[in-house]
C-alpha cells in the first residue's frame, strides 16, 4: 500500500513538471519579421540650424603639455666649518627668502680672534720689510767703498737683494692671510644670493657643518621654466624671444588644480638645441615671471608649483586661407557635417590647429559653406536636410 502511494506522488511530480515546461514554451514572445527598405534613410528628410564657413586668416594655435621646472637653483653651501647658532625661520621646505636675506649664521669666534692676529703678522712683515731694506742701503754704500768688480751672483748677495725681495713676499703673503681672515668671519653668515623659494634645507642650529656641506637647495622666484613637448613641424609656426622681439604668447592651464576659469600667461624664450628620445618632438621653453604670485598685482593669479604638468595653447602665426570653427561642432573627433545640393554631407577636414574651444582648418574648397549646427541624432551622408535657420 505504501508503495502504490509513494509511485502515485512520483508520477504527479512529473505530470506537474511536464506541464509546467510546455506552458513556458508555448508562452514566449513571438517575434515579428518585417521586410527592411535601405532606401529609408535617403528618404528622410531632417531639420537643421547652419552657420556658413568663412575663410580668411587665422591665428594658429598649438596645443602641449609640459613640467614646470625653476629657471634658477642654487645649492646655499657653507664656505667655512663651524656651529650653526641661528637659522632664518623661512629657511624651510616651501619657505620664501628675499635676495640678501640671512640664512644661516655661523658660530664666529675663533674667527674673530683669527683677524687681529693676522693683522699682528702683517705688521711685523712690515717691520722687517723696512729694516731690510735699511740694510740695503748700507750693504750698497759698503759696496761701493770696496771698489772691487764682482759677478752678478755675488753682487746680489752682497747687497742683499734676495733678502730683500723675501720680505716684500712676506708682506704679500701677510696681507693675504689678513684678507682671508676677513672673508672667513665673514663667511660665517650665509645670505640668499636670489629671490628665492626654499626646496629643501638640513641645516639645524646646534648641528655642525663642514666647508663646502649644502644648507639648503633654493629655487629662484622671479620666473620659472615650463618645458613643454612640442611636435617639430609645428616649431615654424612658433616665434622664439629675440632681443627685444618678445616669443609667442602662451596661456597655461591646470584645471585639476585651478579650476576652469583660472590660467597664467608666460611668454616662448627658447627651443632647446636637442629633440627628445623618440626623435619627434622638440623641448620648447617657456618663461613665467612671478611664478609663486608673490607681487601684489599678481595676488590673484594661481601659483606654479615645481613638478606641476600643464596643458599649454601657444599662439603661432597667422595662416591664410583657413577656417575656424567652435570645437563642439566638431562630430566623432575628426568629422564637420555640411549641407550641399539640399543633403548632408560627413566631411573629414585637414586640421591646422586645435583648442579645447576652436578648431582651424584649411579651407579645401570648404569656404562658404552651410555647417550643421545643430545636434543630429542619426547623422548618415546623404540624409536629406531643410535648414530650419541660418545664422
Amino acid at each position: 500500500m505504501r508503495k502504490s502511494v509513494k509511485i502515485a506522488v512520483a508520477a504527479g511530480i512529473v505530470a506537474a513538471a511536464v506541464c509546467v515546461s510546455f506552458f513556458i514554451i508555448s508562452s514566449k514572445p513571438r517575434v515579428m519579421m518585417r521586410s527592411f527598405n535601405p532606401g529609408a534613410a535617403q528618404t528622410q528628410t531632417i531639420s537643421v540650424d547652419v552657420m556658413t564657413l568663412e575663410a580668411g586668416m587665422n591665428r594658429i594655435i598649438v596645443e602641449a603639455m609640459g613640467r614646470v621646472q625653476p629657471s634658477e637653483s642654487v645649492a646655499l653651501q657653507s664656505q667655512v666649518s663651524g656651529k650653526v647658532v641661528w637659522r632664518n625661520s623661512e629657511l624651510v621646505p616651501g619657505g620664501i627668502m628675499k635676495k640678501g636675506d640671512t640664512a644661516v649664521r655661523i658660530d664666529d669666534s675663533d674667527f674673530k680672534l683669527a683677524v687681529p692676529q693676522a693683522e699682528n703678522a702683517l705688521a711685523n712683515a712690515k717691520l722687517e720689510l723696512r729694516l731690510e731694506e735699511g740694510r740695503q742701503v748700507v750693504a750698497k754704500k759698503e759696496y761701493e767703498m770696496l771698489k772691487r768688480e764682482l759677478s752678478e751672483e755675488e753682487k746680489e748677495l752682497v747687497l742683499r737683494k734676495l733678502q730683500l725681495e723675501s720680505a716684500r713676499k712676506n708682506v704679500e703673503s701677510a696681507e693675504a692671510a689678513l684678507e682671508k681672515a676677513k672673508l672667513d668671519l665673514k663667511r660665517t653668515t650665509l645670505a640668499a644670493p636670489l629671490n628665492a623659494a626654499v626646496v629643501s634645507a638640513s641645516a639645524e642650529v646646534g648641528s655642525l657643518i663642514s666647508q663646502g656641506s649644502t644648507v639648503a637647495m633654493l629655487a629662484g622666484t622671479d620666473r620659472y621654466w615650463v618645458v613643454l613637448s612640442i611636435p617639430i613641424e609645428k616649431i615654424g609656426l612658433l616665434s622664439v624671444r629675440d632681443g627685444k622681439k618678445a616669443g609667442s604668447k602662451v596661456t597655461l592651464r591646470a584645471e585639476n588644480i585651478w579650476g576652469e576659469n583660472l590660467s597664467r600667461t608666460g611668454e616662448l624664450v627658447r627651443i632647446a638645441a636637442d629633440l627628445q628620445d623618440n626623435g619627434y618632438m622638440a623641448k620648447a621653453y617657456v618663461e613665467v615671471a612671478d611664478p609663486l604670485s608673490l607681487k601684489k598685482e599678481n595676488r590673484e593669479e594661481p601659483k606654479l608649483i615645481i613638478g606641476t604638468l600643464l596643458n599649454a595653447e601657444i599662439e603661432g602665426r597667422e595662416v591664410d586661407d583657413t577656417i575656424k570653427i567652435s570645437r563642439r561642432y566638431v562630430r566623432e573627433g575628426d568629422k564637420i557635417y555640411i549641407v550641399s545640393d539640399g543633403v548632408m554631407r560627413i566631411i573629414s577636414p585637414e586640421f591646422v590647429s586645435k583648442t579645447r574651444d576652436d578648431v582651424i582648418i584649411k579651407n579645401g574648397g570648404l569656404g562658404g559653406a552651410e555647417l550643421i549646427t545643430s545636434p543630429v541624432s542619426m547623422p548618415a551622408d546623404g540624409i536629406k536636410v531643410k535648414i530650419f535657420e541660418a545664422r
